[in-house]
């Protein structure tokens, strides 16, 4: 092929010095038509002309092939809208990790409240569990004790979130996208409130960082309503993992576990007395439901009775039939339950076995 080029090179030289002879005179490098000849077929001979004309023309190929990076998010209207669109439709902002790690309230309160509501958690089992749509809307984004900056903001509204801000807050918790298409037609309205007795404190924390991952271990208090005195004390872990799209300060929570680690009163042998209200009786178990009153005050009441007493009568129908009885009467009364504090009833009372029933006085 490239002796053909020459030779056809060579012809049109010889065609261009027949017809165009004062041009070649006008060079005063070259006299005659087998000079031109001879300068041109060297020029023409050079190996580096052939190979600059076709090796830009293939870099430009290859360049205009490649196909542009893309990126895939983990909530599907991210991937539709784009990044920046997304977070300004839910009203989020992505957070920039020029800091330590720091337990800031809004993500304390989120820790604590999952603790309270959710005990035992793993994100990846989420889609296994029934009731944990449920959980999510009471107990976070209707939850009367609990906020945070970004809920704050929609309080501070109409109260309502759509879809789109659901799905986000949930990413934002768990690092998980779960759909909630119940709300696809209709807003929540989350100044419908809604909130658990409990709460709970973080005492303190130590945290060890790998890579993305934080292990957060705590002492938590935790009680009925809001005090000091904790009736119970838990030794917490949870793993947060690195999300810059969370609202919680760029972390979502991965895995928490506990163990508790409260000491008790220590049973006395002696008779002792807590006062209740009639809730409900369970047939089956023999077992009576009151709202706890008031207690002796030889008994740490807060620490050991919780906001409800289950009272077994198994023993004592009859203890049944005195309650019975008073609930059919017009008159309210608070109940007075007598028990021996020992093996049998251990603190914290979660259910008597009573000695004696009767009314208050």
């Amino acid at each position: 092929m490239r002796n053909k080029k020459i030779t056809m090179l060579g012809l049109l030289v010889v065609a261009m010095l027949a017809g165009c002879g004062n041009k070649v005179q006008d060079n005063p490098e070259v006299t005659d038509k087998d000079s031109a000849i001879e300068a041109f077929s060297e020029v023409v001979a050079q190996p580096a002309t052939e190979a600059t004309t076709e090796e830009p023309a293939a870099a430009a190929t290859e360049a205009t092939t490649e196909p542009k990076p893309t990126t895939n998010y983990d909530i599907p209207l991210m991937n539709e809208l784009g990044e920046e669109a997304y977070l300004e439709k839910v009203g989020a902002k992505k957070h920039d990790y020029a800091t330590a790690f720091e337990l800031t309230d809004d993500l304390r309160w989120t820790i604590e409240t999952l603790f309270l509501n959710a005990g035992r958690y793993n994100a990846k089992d989420l889609d296994k569990k029934d009731n944990w749509k449920g959980i999510f809307v009471d107990r976070f984004l209707k939850n009367s004790w609990y906020s945070c900056e970004y809920l704050s903001q929609i309080y501070d509204g109409d109260s309502l979130m759509d879809k789109d801000q659901i799905e986000y807050f949930h990413y934002s918790l768990t690092g998980r996208y779960i759909e909630f298409d119940e709300y696809s037609s209709k807003p929540l309205d989350t100044s419908q409130a809604s909130s658990g007795f409990n709460t709970a404190h973080i005492l303190d924390y130590d945290v060890t960082e790998n890579g993305d991952e934080l292990k957060l271990v705590a002492n938590v208090g935790m009680c009925e309503g809001i005090k000091e005195d904790y009736d119970s004390i838990f030794k917490v872990e949870v793993v947060l993992k690195k999300n810059p799209y969370s609202c919680f300060d760029g972390y979502s929570i991965t895995s928490l576990d506990y163990e508790e680690n409260t000491t008790y009163q220590a049973p006395d042998g002696k008779e002792h007395v807590v006062y209740g209200w009639f809730m409900e009786y369970y047939e089956d178990e023999k077992k009576i439901l009151f709202e706890y009153a008031d207690s002796d005050e030889e008994i740490n009441a807060e620490r050991n009775f919780s906001h409800f007493i289950s009272v077994d009568v198994s023993e004592h129908p009859e203890f049944y039939d005195f309650v019975k009885e008073h609930e059919e009467a017009e008159e309210y009364f608070t109940y007075k339950i007598t028990f021996i504090f020992d093996e049998s009833n251990p603190a914290p009372f979660e259910t008597i076995k009573p000695t004696a029933i009767g009314v208050k006085e």
